[in-house]
């Protein structure tokens, strides 16, 4: 049986959800987090949770006659950390690291949902330890990110099923020997077998870093 995560978050008698916080507003939280990670990918950026994983995107290239299509969707990348500790499978999406990636951001999330970052950032550790706690104990886990998808943990295997919505309005597909070309859209063809590419420390944005500017970055 597939475990939902909010509900695990409230069997713990540890949690600060529904005395110090409510339900409604772990809710709250995790919308304003999904928010945020959809915002990042759609303008092309990718997004770290601590002790869970990144948000990025799967680049690759395929030549069609004589053209160069490059193609990028939005991928998830489970913590090493949960990969190795709970011997967890998952397939890592090929990247070339040049997606820029940062931290989730509590303070932009508390800024954007009125709320304050404690509450914000209490929430999402509820969350990733609730993951831990879970994984431990060999159960299968769901966590729904809103607007963007699904993540499961069943036997082990780490799957993100992504909505439509968002494949749609992140993923490319464009000529890139010709910079002037359409999207390649119609073109149809099959992903290529890569093996995982690490995501480079050098382009991870750290919470210090902007959480000075996280109001005003909001809108961006």
């Amino acid at each position: 049986m597939t475990r939902k995560i909010f509900d695990e978050v409230l069997n713990n008698y540890k949690t600060l959800i529904g005395k110090r916080y409510s339900k409604a507003a772990l809710t709250k939280v995790w919308d304003g987090v999904s928010r945020f990670i959809r915002k990042k990918l759609q303008h092309g950026k990718g997004v770290t949770i601590k002790n869970l994983g990144t948000f990025t995107f799967s680049e690759w290239k395929t030549f069609v006659g004589n053209k160069n299509i490059e193609t990028k969707h939005p991928a998830f990348v489970i913590s090493e950390k949960l990969v190795q500790f709970y011997n967890l499978r998952s397939r890592i999406p090929y990247t070339t690291g040049r997606t820029p990636i940062c931290m989730l951001n509590h303070a932009t999330i508390a800024c954007s949902i009125g709320e304050d970052r404690q509450m914000v950032e209490a929430c999402v550790t509820e969350v990733t330890e609730a993951l831990a706690r879970l994984l431990s104990q060999d159960q299968d886990v769901e966590i729904p990110f809103p607007n963007i998808g699904n993540l499961y943990v069943r036997n082990k295997q780490v799957t993100m099923n992504f909505h439509q919505d968002i494949l749609k309005t992140t993923g490319d597909r464009f000529d890139s020997s010709n910079k002037e070309s359409k999207f390649a859209r119609e073109i149809n063809f099959e992903k290529p077998r890569h093996t995982s590419s690490p995501l480079p420390e050098e382009n991870i944005t750290t919470n210090n870093q902007v959480e000075t500017q996280a109001c005003e970055q909001n809108e961006s």
